[in-house]
């Protein structure tokens, strides 16, 4: 958990609020921690679709609570799938990843 933290806040204070994940706060962060997530989304509109689907608030930008709803999403929906690394293309059209993730919000 400290880590999960510790990663949230050193990308979160780049703008001076280390509350709350800016969008390119949250691309560099995703870019550097997630890697492969990132290489599935080929174009600018499916990385700008992740991006939004973490902001929750529509506020533009991501708090923690957030950030921790898609880390469980993400884990719950690889934990179903019995792999490591899921494509987020997949994790969309996969309905029991989908039902997964949704319970674990």
């Amino acid at each position: 958990m400290g880590s999960l933290m510790a990663i949230f806040e050193s990308y979160a204070k780049g703008d001076g609020d280390n509350k709350t994940l800016s969008k390119s706060e949250l691309k560099s962060m995703m870019e550097k921690e997630l890697p492969e997530l990132m290489k599935t989304a080929k174009n600018p509109e499916e990385v700008n679709k992740i991006l939004g689907s973490l902001d929750a608030g529509g506020d533009s930008l991501v708090d923690f609570h957030e950030f921790m709803a898609f880390v469980c999403a993400m884990t719950c929906a690889c934990y179903m799938l019995g792999i490591q690394h899921i494509p987020w293309s997949d994790f969309q059209q996969e309905e029991e990843a989908k039902h997964t993730a949704a319970l674990c919000l």
